[in-house]
């Protein structure tokens, strides 16, 4: 058990999540124009962006289909990471029914 973290510990731990966040997205912002890539990142995360942006996604006549895939993209995986969450989920409910039940 850790009782104590160090701010150099943070420190890392950090830059090791900005590592992983940047080498997770820098792929999929080079599909698209780099004016967008804030507010991607901020609608995939949180739901919100500019009028800007949606507008530019909503745009049937834009060339906006990469920025639309990548969307389609990230929306893909973490729906499936929520499925698989809630697999784990019942998984150790099922467990912990089952030690109860054995006691």
């Amino acid at each position: 058990m850790i009782d104590y973290v160090t701010p150099e510990e943070i420190g890392t731990l950090r830059e090791r999540a900005l590592d992983k966040f940047i080498r997770f997205y820098e792929p999929i912002l080079q599909k698209f124009d780099s004016k967008y890539h804030v507010d991607f990142i901020r609608f995939v995360e949180t739901g919100e962006a500019s009028p800007e942006f949606i507008a530019y996604i909503d745009d049937d006549n834009a060339d906006n289909k990469p920025l639309i895939e990548a969307t389609d993209y990230i929306i893909k995986l973490q729906g499936e990471a929520l499925s698989k969450f809630g697999r784990e989920l019942r998984e150790r409910e099922k467990q912990s029914l089952e030690k109860k039940v054995k006691r």
